[in-house]
């Protein structure tokens, strides 16, 4: 599928097609921020066009919330955790709350568990489910409940973020203004805002910059949420 750019310049819809060597130019001399899937994509970029690259800020959304978040976890004596660590503390959680599972006690104790449930929990925390919210499903519900009880808990125990405290964080951040990347043009490569803490920083981000370039894949159905930045 052919690329679909959607352009906002201060504030407004501008109409026509707008391609990235035409917004870049449009901004030489200043600074600007491209957020992309992939680091690899957004150096791709930048390194096709003949606008040249000296201004350039390239992130990925996880490295921007990651730069946007250090202050804040430093201030709370936070270090992040990576993914073998997340994998050792749900093993921990399981262990904890061991005698307290239903549903999951036949594989609790398995080898391969503690892969499965950190991504699980993983996806729990990005999309802000709480253990209530999983304990009034009963059965499976209630058993992740306590497991995420007891993985919060060793989080906070152990002053670790994982990746949805990283991007909550980042989007204080971002929300209060004072970043030396935000307020500055922004162009999205195949970016799009997700409902869960990084589509809020996305949020936040592009709600500051004085005009955005969204590039995206045509017909992608996420490209309605990516519209909503523009608004």
């Amino acid at each position: 599928p052919g690329a679909e750019p959607v352009h906002r310049q201060a504030g407004h819809a501008v109409a026509g097609p707008v391609d990235a060597a035409t917004f870049l130019r449009d901004h030489a001399g200043s600074e600007i921020l491209v957020i992309a899937h992939t680091r690899a994509a957004a150096d791709d970029l930048v390194r096709g066009l003949d606008t040249g690259s000296l201004g350039v800020h390239r992130v990925t959304l996880a490295m921007l919330a990651h730069d946007l978040a250090t202050q804040a976890m430093a201030d709370r004596g936070l270090s992040p955790v990576p993914r073998l660590g997340m994998e050792a503390l749900a093993a921990r959680a399981a262990y904890s709350a061991r005698s307290e599972l239903k549903y999951f006690s036949p594989v609790a104790a398995m080898p391969g568990f503690a892969r499965a449930l950190a991504s699980t929990l993983h996806d729990l925390r990005l999309a802000g489910v709480s253990p209530a919210a999983l304990r009034k499903r009963g059965g499976a519900g209630a058993d992740l409940a306590r497991l995420l009880e007891a993985y919060e808990s060793e989080l906070e125990h152990r002053k670790l973020a994982d990746r949805a405290a990283l991007f909550a964080l980042a989007a204080e951040n971002a929300a209060a203004g004072t970043h030396r990347l935000l307020r500055l043009p922004l162009l999205l490569l195949c970016a799009s805002p997700e409902d869960d803490p990084s589509g809020r920083l996305l949020r936040e981000v592009a709600r500051r910059a004085p005009s955005i370039l969204a590039i995206s894949l045509a017909g992608d159905p996420r490209n309605s949420a990516l519209a909503s930045l523009l608004e």
